[in-house]
């Protein structure tokens, strides 16, 4: 009997230290795989896009351009999907003589994940614009599908008016001659903060095929803050850089 117990005993002990050797691991964390600061790396598919987006001050002789963020891209299939946004924080949407703008001109800014340059959204905003781009691409050729937008405002005193989206595309019809150059718009007037807007233009769908050119969305609205006005605009594009100028 007293053999047994003290079997007992030595097996207890074995587990027990077994057990307390293997809580370290069990109680700890495991390190993240990134660095939760560092932004994700975009897909190959999405360094063919380019945004932009600018804040006209009162008047319109100078703007301030942000770089919106890459913050969604999907494939499926020929199936893809970017969504972009920016953040307008609240110091640029202040009476005009304590503005220090930036002159700017109108033109695509390659918006990568990894650029420390980027307007995201956050709490600190006064409005968060969202605009996402969705189109099929098979090989040398594919088809514009639709385009949607959003504007989110946290800042009471902001009000927001004269919405708007846009779709455009540049490129040559596959198969055939010609080229879709045609650009049109959707009116949304005083948008509701938070809702999804979509604008699916006559040239979208696949029976609309054309070659790689270029395709975009965009958004355009008018920002009010006191006595105030600002314009705000911010585009989306995809296809082959060169072939267009700018978004608009």
């Amino acid at each position: 009997m007293a053999n047994q117990s003290v079997k007992t005993r030595i097996l207890c002990t074995f587990f027990i230290v077994l057990l307390v050797s293997f809580l370290p691991v069990v109680g700890s964390s495991a390190a993240p795989l990134l660095d939760p600061e560092d932004p994700p790396t975009p897909p190959d598919f999405a360094k063919d896009a380019s945004t932009t987006a600018k804040l006209v001050q009162p008047g319109g002789t100078k703007a301030t351009t942000l770089i919106p963020v890459l913050v969604e891209a999907i494939e499926k299939g020929d199936t893809f999907q970017l969504t972009y946004e920016v953040g307008i924080p609240p110091e640029l949407l202040e009476e005009t003589d304590k503005q220090s703008p930036i002159p700017a001109e109108w033109f695509p800014f390659t918006a990568y994940a990894d650029n420390d340059s980027h307007n995201g959204c956050d709490s600190t905003v006064s409005v968060c614009a969202l605009v996402t781009l969705y189109y099929v691409r098979s090989g040398s050729h594919g088809y514009y599908q639709k385009t949607t937008t959003r504007w989110t405002r946290s800042d009471p005193t902001v009000s927001m008016s004269n919405a708007r989206l846009g779709a455009y595309c540049y490129a040559p019809w596959y198969p055939g001659s010609g080229t879709c150059n045609q650009q049109q718009f959707k009116n949304v007037g005083v948008p509701t903060s938070g809702t999804t807007y979509t604008l699916t233009p006559s040239f979208a769908g696949s029976s609309h095929q054309i070659t790689y050119g270029a395709i975009s969305g965009d958004q355009r609205i008018t920002l009010k803050r006191g006595s105030s006005t600002w314009t705000f605009t911010f585009c989306v594009a995809y296809g082959e850089p060169g072939a267009y100028t700018g978004c608009y």
